[in-house]
């Protein structure tokens, strides 16, 4: 898969980068059913989003959370929420 591999060419001091390709991977795998990868992809992209802050990154986590298909009271939306609201989401 190609974001894949831009992932694996982007060096890891590109964290701003890093994350938006990990939100990036995380909204594919939603659109192709795979609700749970997508939610542990965007677990992942947390931590980089607090360690590069990017508004437009933000803006872009809380959008695929929004899309997938948890309810509010699924302990992986919960997780989610909890982690997005240490950024201020």
């Amino acid at each position: 898969m190609y974001l894949n591999r831009t992932l694996r060419l982007v060096p890891t001091t590109k964290v701003r980068d890093r994350a938006t390709y990990v939100i990036r991977r995380a909204s594919a795998q939603a659109q192709l059913g795979e609700a749970d990868h997508a939610a542990s992809l965007l677990a992942e992209a947390i931590p980089l989003i607090r360690e590069a802050p990017s508004e437009r990154n933000l803006r872009r986590v809380v959008r695929a959370r929004q899309r997938l298909p948890f309810t509010k009271i699924d302990p992986r939306a919960r997780a989610l929420d909890a982690q997005l609201a240490t950024l201020g989401a």
